[in-house]
């Protein structure tokens, strides 16, 4: 209000000078004057109250935003208190599984090179099987082959000296030796031994 009053002083002030310097066309300024006076009042105003209004609606934007922030950020010092505490208990929960993560890593290594060592012990112990197996055949051939030459002794021997001979040996033993005779050897040398030593030894060479 006071810019107006400010403003028409000045357009009386240009009118008063305008009459005394156009005292023959006072009516040029008369209608002029009042155009000019009202545009330009319009125009001030105008550009008076745009930056006006620019300015309190950013600062009012502004404390708008600055408290809707606050409010947003405001946390109370329990609630920090607490969210160290959980931190803290995550990081330390954290911690824990890497270092169990850790034991479990070396329980596996351990557990595999124990694996290792048993599958080599295995394969021992399969090479061991295999040449006592092997022994035993070769002890059991080596054994049979005795056993032939026994048997091819007595057979060339009297039967009464083979008998003796036999008697005096284990019973799988003679059974096996007389086996391997002909059954005319058996019979005699089954007729020279003891009535029931020879009958043993045919129970046996029966099977019953």
């Amino acid at each position: 209000m006071l810019f107006v009053l400010v403003v028409l002083l000045s357009a009386g002030k240009l009118g008063v000078t305008a009459l005394r310097l156009f005292p023959d066309r006072p009516f040029v300024f008369a209608k002029a004057s009042p155009s000019i006076s009202v545009a330009e009042v319009h125009a001030q105003e105008t550009a008076q109250a745009a930056p006006h209004k620019t300015a309190s609606g950013t600062m009012e934007a502004a404390a708008e935003s600055s408290r809707k922030s606050s409010e947003e950020n405001f946390v109370s010092p329990e609630t920090w208190a607490a969210i160290r505490e959980q931190k803290k208990a995550l990081e330390t929960k954290e911690m824990e599984l890497k270092e169990r993560e850790a034991r479990l890593q070396e329980m596996e290594q351990e557990i595999e090179n124990r694996l290792k060592e048993l599958i080599a012990i295995q394969d021992k112990i399969k090479q061991a099987q295999q040449e006592i197996q092997a022994f035993r055949e070769e002890r059991e051939q080596a054994r049979n082959a005795q056993v032939q030459a026994l048997a091819k002794i007595y057979g060339n021997m009297k039967p009464k000296e083979a008998s003796q001979l036999l008697e005096t040996l284990d019973e799988p033993l003679a059974v096996k030796v007389i086996s391997l005779m002909s059954p005319d050897q058996v019979a005699k040398i089954l007729a020279s031994m003891e009535t029931k030593k020879a009958a043993k030894l045919s129970r046996a060479l029966t099977g019953r």
